[in-house]
């Protein structure tokens, strides 16, 4: 983490027009993910440049920690017995869910009126999930336990509506509306919403 950081305090000192934004978010999961786990709050460091012919580039870094809905979820068992399919209860409990990635995308600003900004725009997006679940049945048919610990990758787009207001040459706010989608490795499609404020400087 203090690697890309020093790498995006370097980036940004390459142009006149260079900037280093934080960002913070309210992370909301959508879809399957929203089913299991609660919105929460996390941050962004990103360097980006100033709005040129329109495009600005960027890219950064973002983490969230994710916390379950419940404790304890439902997850039936079924296993083949002679030849006869048994459903039986089963429960699924996920002790740690971690996402991180990295970004990289580009903004065009649809209408200015100094010293507003309005901009939509587009990330790719790249990272993994850093998971500890574990998985078990009492039932005396099904019984089992079983624990994961590990990773999974993925990737994907964001795609994002922003509002920005320069509070003077060197420093602005913005407002920004993003829906992220990806796929993950060994599971499939997942995405999750988010609205953050931010604060950027001009070096």
């Amino acid at each position: 983490m203090k690697k890309l950081f020093i790498l995006l305090v370097i980036f940004s000192c390459l142009k006149s027009s260079a900037q280093i934004g934080f960002k913070v978010l309210q992370f909301r999961p959508a879809g399957e993910l929203g089913l299991y786990m609660k919105k929460t709050f996390t941050g962004e460091i990103m360097y980006f440049e100033d709005f040129a012919d329109h495009w600005m580039y960027r890219g950064g870094i973002s983490f969230a920690v994710l916390k379950s809905r419940l404790d304890t979820f439902p997850d039936p068992r079924v296993v083949s017995i002679n030849g006869k399919i048994y459903v039986g209860p089963g429960y699924q409990i996920f002790n740690k869910y971690n996402m991180y990635s990295l970004f990289g995308g580009i903004d065009y600003h649809l209408i200015h009126r100094d010293p507003f900004f309005f901009y939509p725009g587009i990330d790719f997006l790249g990272g993994g999930i850093d998971m500890n679940y574990e998985i078990y049945s009492k039932d005396p048919m099904v019984e089992e336990h079983g624990v994961f610990i590990g990773g999974q990758f993925f990737g994907g787009f964001r795609l994002r509506a922003g509002f920005k207001y320069m509070v003077n040459n060197h420093s602005g706010v913005f407002l920004e509306i993003t829906r992220s989608m990806y796929f993950l490795d060994e599971v499939g499609f997942f995405a999750h919403n988010d609205i953050g404020i931010g604060f950027h400087y001009i070096f």
